[in-house]
């Protein structure tokens, strides 16, 4: 997972703009993941993390994965000296807010939990699972 094109290749470590909170409510489906405490998401885990719920769920429900990795991180190779500039892109990151919905499943509440229940071990920073509460005007 890595954006097709971005403007810049590299950019600085900690100048990207924070999030607006837009993102902390269910949208898709009746289940999801909210992060409790911000950070950053490697590809390699968001990738992980969908191949986990993919097997899991066997077709039996959808899934809707809101966070993209679009932050480039650089890292200059083994044993090379200081200096000489910046290192080349590595890896893609997505950044997290705290109360963020990162993923959305619509499934059985039981195969819901199973398969979240995965996805707590493979993830860097803690997580909370959320239901859509039914509104119901009479």
């Amino acid at each position: 997972m890595q954006p097709k094109k971005s403007k810049y290749l590299k950019v600085h470590k900690n100048v990207q703009a924070k999030k607006k909170g837009i993102h902390n409510q269910l949208v898709y489906g009746q289940y999801g993941l909210k992060a409790l405490k911000a950070g950053y998401l490697p590809a390699k885990t968001l990738e992980t993390i969908k191949q986990t719920l993919v097997r899991k769920l066997k077709r039996s429900g959808k899934l809707w994965i809101r966070v993209f990795p679009q932050i480039p991180r650089t890292k200059k190779p083994a044993e090379v000296r200081m200096g000489k500039g910046k290192g080349s892109v590595a890896f893609w990151v997505a950044q997290v807010d705290a109360g963020q919905i990162l993923l959305e499943l619509s499934a059985s509440k039981e195969l819901a939990q199973e398969a979240l229940a995965l996805v707590y071990a493979k993830s860097p920073i803690p997580l909370l699972f959320v239901e859509k509460e039914e509104n119901s005007f009479q």
